[in-house]
């Protein structure tokens, strides 16, 4: 799965050398600002989406819960901006992304956006054979 192998490269050691040189941080901090841009995105509007369906539809108790599972997903990304420092891609930014707590950390918010995102797809599931 795809947020297995965020969290092996993002808390693989080999990848941030003690003494990193920019460019290479640069690399890694676009990788993971891709993956934290196209999870927030996503999961935010798909969060909208449902929260829109559970206002129209109160007696589907399915569309209120997929809309929180994605809005709980979103807030892990959020962290994630946090843990580095914000969303801009600087060398603030890089620097925190070189240590390796921080990417202890962003793991830690990874495996919370995997369960998440399966909590999410099981409801899917059932809401899809309700119609």
């Amino acid at each position: 799965m795809a947020y297995d192998a965020w969290k092996r490269a993002i808390t693989d050691e080999n990848q941030f050398p003690k003494e990193p040189v920019m460019p290479l941080l640069a690399e890694r901090l676009m990788c993971q600002g891709d993956a934290m841009d196209c999870l927030a995105d996503g999961r935010h509007n798909a969060g909208v989406f449902f929260e829109k369906l559970s206002n129209n539809n109160p007696d589907q108790p399915l569309f209120k819960e997929i809309a929180e599972k994605f809005k709980a997903l979103t807030q892990n990304v959020y962290s994630m901006y946090e843990t580095l420092g914000g969303w801009q891609r600087d060398e603030k930014q890089m620097i925190a992304l070189a240590k390796a707590e921080n990417r202890r950390r962003i793991a830690e918010f990874i495996d919370k956006c995997k369960v998440l995102d399966e909590e999410a797809l099981s409801l899917l599931f059932q809401l899809e054979k309700l119609l």
